[in-house]
């Protein structure tokens, strides 16, 4: 990949280490498990708080119905492709 890829991901993956590394609380956009109930296999490129204690999905109960209609489409293939292995 070019050298400015490189770099872009290099300096994402800083941002996120540093926040977790001095507990920043920092909202990042990153992929995590939302905590669906009803998508529990599920993870989502959202803004979520990244700190010490990890992902943390705050105002997931807030999205639109459209988003957590697309979390339990995916989960159904999920399960639809775990069930024919």
């Amino acid at each position: 990949s070019p050298p400015a890829t490189r770099f872009a991901i290099a300096a994402a993956a800083l941002e996120v280490i540093e926040a977790i590394g001095a507990d920043r609380g920092r909202v990042l956009p990153v992929s995590g498990f939302a905590c669906f109930a009803d998508a529990p296999d599920v993870a989502l490129a959202l803004p979520f708080v990244v700190g010490r204690a990890g992902i943390v999905a705050r105002g997931i109960d807030e999205l639109t119905p459209l988003l957590r209609q697309a979390a339990q489409g995916v989960e159904e293939q999920v399960r639809v492709m775990r069930a024919a292995v």
